[in-house]
C-alpha cells in the first residue's frame, strides 16, 4: 500500500483566504451599489426610447411575420424576429424640472426563417452604446453614439455557402421631438463615424408617433399607441424605407409595459446584412418594455 498522502490544496491558505474576502467585497458592492443609484435616479427616471414604429426594436419582443418580398436567400416566406433590447438610465443631471438623462442601451435582433423545416438563423445584428436626453423648451432631444455590428446565421451560411458582409459601424445620431397633442414629430440626423465598408456616411428619418390618453383593461391602464417611421440613407442613395405600428399598450406610462400589435414594412431591408435589398412584410408581435 502506498504511503497516505495528505492533500494539499492547490491555493495557498493565505491566498484562499484573500479571494474568499475578494468574493464576500463583490458581492456586497453587488447588493449596495444599486442605493446610491436610487439617489441619483429617483423612481419614474425615463430613459430615451427610439419611435414607436422602429424597426431597431426595443424591449423584449417577439414577432412572426409574412415576407411577401424576401430580402435573403429563402425569397418569400413565414419568418421570426426575436429582440432583447433595452436602453436603461445610469445618470440623471439637472434639477427636476428639467433633467438630462445618460442612458446606456445594449440589444440584439434576430431573424428567422419559420418557412425553413429547420428554423435556420438567418442573420443577428447587435448595438451597444449610450445616449444623452432631455428637453430644451418644448422639445424633446437626444444624441446617440452606438457600436453597431452584423453576423449571418451559421445554417444560413452552411446552406447557401454566403460570405458575411463586414458592417461594423460607430454612428452618431442626434433626435428632435416635438409634440402635438397626443402625437410627436420626430426628426433624426446622424453621421457613420467608422464604417468597415467604406459607404457614404449620412442617415437621416422622420417619424410621427402617436401615444393615447390611458383607458382601463380591467384595472390595468391600457392605452392605443401607433406610429409610423421613415430613413434613408446616402449609403443606399437616400432610398426610402417605411415601417408601421399600432399596438394595445398595458401597465403604466412610466413602468413596465406589455404591448400585442401589428408590424408592417416597405423598403430595404431592416437586416443589415442585406442592407441594399427590398424587403416587405407584415405580421404580429408581442413586446415587453422594462
Amino acid at each position: 500500500m502506498p504511503p497516505h498522502r495528505r492533500y494539499v490544496s492547490p491555493v495557498p491558505r493565505t491566498s484562499a483566504r484573500r479571494l474568499a474576502r475578494a468574493l464576500r467585497a463583490l458581492l456586497v458592492a453587488l447588493v449596495v451599489a444599486p442605493l446610491p443609484a436610487q439617489r441619483l435616479l429617483p423612481p419614474g427616471t425615463a430613459a430615451f426610447e427610439l419611435p414607436i414604429a422602429s424597426p431597431r426594436a426595443s424591449g423584449f419582443v417577439g414577432r412572426i411575420v409574412a415576407v411577401s418580398r424576401g430580402e435573403s436567400s429563402f425569397g418569400a416566406g413565414t419568418e421570426a424576429d426575436v429582440v432583447l433590447a433595452e436602453n436603461l438610465p445610469v445618470l440623471r443631471l439637472g434639477g427636476e424640472q428639467r433633467p438630462w438623462t445618460v442612458d446606456f442601451g445594449v440589444g440584439t435582433q434576430a431573424r428567422f426563417s419559420l418557412t425553413d423545416p429547420k428554423s435556420s438563423l438567418i442573420s443577428n445584428d447587435w448595438t451597444v452604446g449610450f445616449d444623452v436626453s432631455g428637453q430644451i423648451g418644448r422639445a424633446g432631444v437626444a444624441a446617440q453614439i452606438y457600436h453597431e455590428s452584423s453576423h449571418l446565421g451559421d445554417e444560413y451560411v452552411d446552406r447557401f455557402g454566403t460570405r458575411r458582409l463586414d458592417w461594423t459601424r460607430e454612428v452618431l445620431m442626434g433626435w428632435v421631438g416635438i409634440p402635438a397633442g397626443q402625437a410627436t414629430l420626430r426628426i433624426a440626423l446622424g453621421s457613420v463615424l467608422v464604417d468597415q465598408l467604406g459607404l457614404a456616411r449620412t442617415l437621416a428619418a422622420v417619424a410621427v408617433d402617436y401615444r393615447g390618453r390611458d383607458g382601463y383593461v380591467g384595472r390595468t391602464p391600457a392605452r392605443l399607441v401607433a406610429g409610423i417611421f421613415t430613413e434613408a440613407a446616402a449609403a443606399t442613395r437616400w432610398r426610402l424605407s417605411t415601417s408601421f405600428r399600432i399596438a394595445v399598450e398595458l401597465g403604466p406610462q412610466g413602468g413596465n409595459r406589455l404591448a400585442l400589435g401589428l408590424v408592417a414594412h416597405d423598403g430595404l431591408s431592416t437586416q443589415r446584412q442585406f442592407y441594399q435589398n427590398e424587403s416587405r412584410y407584415v405580421g404580429t408581435e408581442i413586446r415587453f418594455d422594462l
